[in-house]
């Protein structure tokens, strides 16, 4: 803003007087008279227009920044004690360097270490288990092949004990079949006429048909001893028995043992002993 100097406020002063003077003279009472047919003498001023600019807006105060104080320049390190410390900062700067790759490398083996043993651990116990059941599938394999033996040696036993029950069956039935043909060997000697032509070198073979009851159905000569009178005399004495009563009490007891050994008979005669 431009501010004029001393030909302003002299026109201020000037105005504010003029105003003045003006303004008391009507307070006093002041009347101007006025004489009739007289002109009042004209008065000619000079007066300079002058531009009446608004007064400039007060400034604002300004505050002064508030100036930081200067510290005093620190007095001058000594180049050897710049020179140590910073010497002394690069050796810890180092040494913790150092610590911390010790560290890490310490971290790094500890921790390869755990894999490692975890890694054997791991080991250890897959070859445990598989040892384990490797143990267990032998056992089991072992166990199996025991019980096959056990199973095949009860299957034996069972087999030489049914064998020895049918040997035993079979040699009480032979020997009881033998006591039944004893019987009927005595029972047709008994009635057995030997005739005069007999000769000790003699043989006839009959084949005799009988049933459950021990009756005699039939009598057959099957090979003939060459002598019609010796022959004859072995029928004879067949048919004179009739029935052989004992034979019905083995048809009751046992009819296969009766079936396999006495439903057909076949016997031999001979003149010396009369063997059948």
């Amino acid at each position: 803003m431009r501010v004029r100097g001393n030909g302003y406020r002299f026109a201020v002063l000037a105005s504010g007087l003029l105003h003045g003077g003006i303004l008391a003279l009507l307070i006093s009472g002041w009347h101007p008279e006025f004489q009739p047919r007289q002109l009042p003498q004209t008065t000619y001023m000079e007066a300079a227009l002058l531009q009446v600019e608004a007064p400039p807006a007060a400034p604002r105060p300004v505050t002064k920044p508030e100036m930081p104080e200067i510290e005093p320049a620190p007095p001058q390190a000594d180049p050897a004690e710049v020179q140590r410390q910073r010497a002394a900062a690069d050796k810890a700067a180092r040494d913790k360097a150092a610590r911390e790759k010790a560290a890490a490398d310490k971290a790094a083996r500890e921790k390869a270490a755990a894999d490692k043993a975890a890694r054997e651990k791991a080991a250890a116990d897959k070859a445990a288990r598989e040892k384990a059941a490797a143990d267990k599938a032998a056992r089991e394999k072992a166990a199996a092949e025991q019980a096959a033996r056990e199973k095949a040696a009860a299957e034996q036993a069972a087999r030489e004990k049914a064998a020895q029950q049918r040997a035993a069956q079979q040699a009480a039935a032979q020997q009881l079949v033998a006591s039944y043909e004893s019987y009927v060997r005595d029972r047709i000697a008994g009635n057995w006429n030997r005739p005069p032509s007999a000769r000790r070198d003699m043989q006839v073979d009959l084949q005799v048909r009988l049933v459950p009851t021990g009756q005699v159905m039939g009598v057959a000569v099957i090979r003939s001893s060459g002598d019609p009178a010796f022959d004859q005399s072995a029928v004879n004495a067949v048919q004179q028995v009739g029935r052989f009563d004992r034979l019905q009490e083995l048809s009751r007891k046992d009819p296969l043992l009766f079936e396999q050994n006495f439903r057909t008979l076949n016997l031999t005669f001979r003149p010396d002993d009369l063997r059948l």
